[in-house]
């Protein structure tokens, strides 16, 4: 694991990829114990995990009954891709839009009072 990051935070990362991936498939049971185990971490830091991957959507905790990587819903990943799709589009087909000379003019007058500044606030 990378050294630079907050160890939950390297763990996190690392049960979404394993999610996202479906190395752990839709429906498979994550245990607490033995994740704790495979990370070196104590139970507390791994539940602050599952709890934000819970909160992403990813997981689903039954009190009693364990954590569940949550299934696939087919119909709204198709949405949300055709979504992104038409985004991409409109994203596409618009181009940049020229600076007006007034907008030029009120940066280049930011600019000159900036340097003029002997105080900023």
């Amino acid at each position: 694991m990378n050294e630079k990051r907050p160890q939950a935070q390297q763990i996190y990362e690392t049960l979404r990829e394993r999610i996202c991936l479906l190395d752990y498939a839709p429906g498979a049971s994550l245990r607490e114990r033995d994740l704790a185990v495979e990370f070196g971490v104590s139970r507390t830091p791994l539940r602050g995990v599952l709890q934000r991957l819970e909160s992403d959507g990813l997981i689903r905790s039954r009190h009693g009954h364990g954590t569940f990587v949550t299934d696939i819903d087919l119909e709204s990943l198709r949405d949300v891709y055709f979504l992104r799709m038409k985004l991409a589009e409109l994203i596409g087909a618009s181009g940049p839009l020229d600076p007006t000379r007034d907008t030029m003019d009120a940066l280049d007058e930011l600019a000159q009072r900036c340097r003029l500044a002997t105080k900023p606030d």
